[in-house]
């Protein structure tokens, strides 16, 4: 059974949120621009948040849906080693 650990500390974590955040904007951006016209998302930037804001709604539940499976696994780990304890 192996330990996951997560060795970043609150500054990486927080440099990685802006850094997601940055990238979540500019797809944001390209993508308002594509559809709708060049300069189309600066118009209308509710439209940049509301992307942003659903971008990291799904990544946030990939993250977390990631983290449940490995937390089952060491689950399934942890009771099969349980019950062969006594063998």
């Amino acid at each position: 059974m192996s330990i996951i650990k997560i060795e970043a500390d609150w500054k990486k974590i927080m440099e990685d949120g802006s850094d997601t955040a940055l990238f979540h904007m500019g797809s944001a951006i390209a993508s308002i621009d594509k559809k709708f016209g060049e300069g189309y998302a600066k118009e209308h930037p509710e439209l940049v948040a509301a992307f942003m804001n659903t971008a990291s709604n799904v990544e946030a539940g990939y993250v977390i849906g990631k983290c449940l499976l490995q937390i089952g696994d060491r689950l399934d780990d942890l009771v099969a080693a349980t019950l062969n304890f006594d063998k």
